[in-house]
């Protein structure tokens, strides 16, 4: 049965989602969940929610670059956020940047809308969301 997840098996035996197939990303050749990225950036205080996407750099190569919802009261600090992830990620999974928003795009039944996020972070229109958002790169 295809499911379109991507599970790894891990040493006991047990298996761990690593998310949907089309929702990996190839950055420098080498494979990344975002799940696993984002699981560490949920680990940061100041963050409600995330989403992290892969968008080409000027060399053609896709990047994470994490969107982030803060949690209320707080702010997106995109170097702090850059920062947090260099304890608990290989250097090729790190974001590449941040982008602060107020919500992430969802579909009706609350899923997040990666393609959205992509065509986003690409032309530049998340700097028309409300709120003040930031980035890093």
């Amino acid at each position: 049965m295809r499911t379109g997840d991507t599970y790894i098996r891990n040493a006991d035996g047990t298996y761990t989602c690593m998310g949907r197939t089309n929702d990996l990303l190839k950055a420098g050749g080498i494979w990344v969940a975002p799940a696993e990225v984002e699981e560490r950036l949920l680990s940061h205080p100041d963050v409600a929610e995330v989403a992290v996407v892969g968008v080409p750099d000027a060399d053609g190569l896709d990047k994470p670059v994490a969107c982030v919802v803060p949690r209320p009261g707080r702010e997106v600090d995109p170097d702090a956020l850059v920062a947090w992830c260099r304890e608990g990620l290989a250097a090729f999974k790190r974001p590449r940047g941040v982008i602060g928003l107020p919500e992430l795009p969802r579909t009706p039944t609350g899923k997040i809308r990666r393609n959205v996020l992509r065509a986003m972070v690409r032309d530049g229109s998340w700097a028309e969301a409300p709120s003040s958002p930031t980035t890093s790169s």
